[in-house]
């Protein structure tokens, strides 16, 4: 009898996770934190018990939340060629944060719902558009509700109950085809928020200043002069101190126009409550993802199937791992004291 009870934790400390009592398992919140990657397949969380956040900036993240076709990993482009999308065309070396790259055509479907407050953030490198060139997204997509947003931004239409119910478009500037305006050597950055039934969608272009690189080159080009620079007559002088002031003063929507800018390119209001799926469509288009956050409000019965489905094949974590002991601190080594040294000697003698 002895034996069998001392034996007895060992057997409990073997029951499977699946037997616990449900007292005993971790919040929802809690579960989100620990199995986003394995779920979602980057780390997410959960806010105010149904409202998730998924954020993908690493290759192998996007395809196991996203399905579809035109789907590449950077890590799987080899060779410079190929590789030449991943290079920053504003500050110079490899892009960081990259969570995907599209080739060609393709379509890539969320694999599960959001609904509520929708937002949808990413940050997009180009690297050639051509008349014939497309990029769409969906939110909400359902059987017969959806916000489609048209081609590069350039319009979105809402459809309830499979009819069209709200339109816009973008301003007059984005209107022409996106090979006329669309910088490759650009970065743009995109977020699409629906909340409260109003939607709008914003574009910040990061870009180079062109004229950068054509003073560079000029000044490689320009043959050096030998003789000493002559001064400037003092009515030559004047008249450049003017020009520089009016180039200070009078010209300033040129200065702003290099600086990132913020466009509001698509705005709709009392739109019905909806949800589905959210997707990105393009055609004969090579590009990059950096960044990409998606948030909504997610059905938590959903969620508990997925971890359910985790724990019936032994891969759910359902504790934290335990932090590592704290080293104690090093010991110093005792400073001597003169006093001590003359002390040590009298002794001695």
């Amino acid at each position: 009898m002895r034996q069998t009870l001392r034996f007895f934790p060992c057997l409990v400390a073997l029951v499977p996770a699946g037997a616990m009592s449900a007292e005993e398992e971790l919040p929802i919140e809690k579960l989100v934190e620990l199995n986003g990657e394995a779920v979602f397949g980057a780390k997410a969380r959960l806010e105010g018990g149904d409202r998730l956040v998924v954020a993908f900036d690493k290759p192998g993240q996007f395809e196991k939340c996203f399905a579809g076709r035109g789907m590449k990993s950077p890590d799987s482009l080899k060779g410079d060629l190929n590789r030449k999308i991943l290079e920053n065309p504003v500050a110079g070396g490899e892009l960081q944060n990259v969570a995907v790259v599209g080739q060609g055509n393709g379509q890539w479907v969320s694999k599960f719902d959001l609904s509520g407050d929708i937002d949808l953030n990413f940050t997009m490198r180009v690297q050639a558009v051509s008349n014939r060139s497309q990029f769409l997204l969906t939110l909400n997509q359902a059987k017969k509700d959806s916000l489609q947003i048209f081609s590069f931004f350039q319009g979105a239409v809402a459809y309830s109950g499979g009819k069209k119910v709200k339109q816009a478009a973008a301003p007059k500037e984005f209107q022409a085809p996106p090979d006329k305006w669309f910088d490759r050597n650009a970065l743009a950055t995109i977020h699409a928020s629906l909340k409260g039934g109003s939607f709008s969608l914003h574009m910040k272009m990061d870009a180079k200043d062109p004229k950068e690189g054509k003073k560079d080159q000029a000044k490689k080009e320009q043959p050096k002069k030998e003789h000493p620079r002559k001064e400037q007559p003092k009515k030559d002088q004047g008249k450049k101190e003017k020009e520089e002031k009016e180039h200070k003063e009078g010209k300033k929507d040129e200065k702003e126009s290099k600086d990132p800018k913020d466009v509001e390119m698509l705005k709709l209001d009392d739109l019905p409550a909806s949800g589905g799926k959210i997707s990105f469509t393009f055609q004969n288009l090579n590009f990059v993802l950096i960044n990409v956050t998606i948030a909504g409000k997610v059905d938590r019965e959903w969620l508990k199937a997925q971890f359910q489905e985790l724990k019936a094949k032994g891969t759910l974590k359902a504790k934290e791992a335990p932090k590592p002991p704290e080293l104690p601190p090093l010991r110093q080594p005792k400073k001597e004291e003169p006093g001590d040294k003359k002390k040590e000697d009298d002794e001695d003698l």
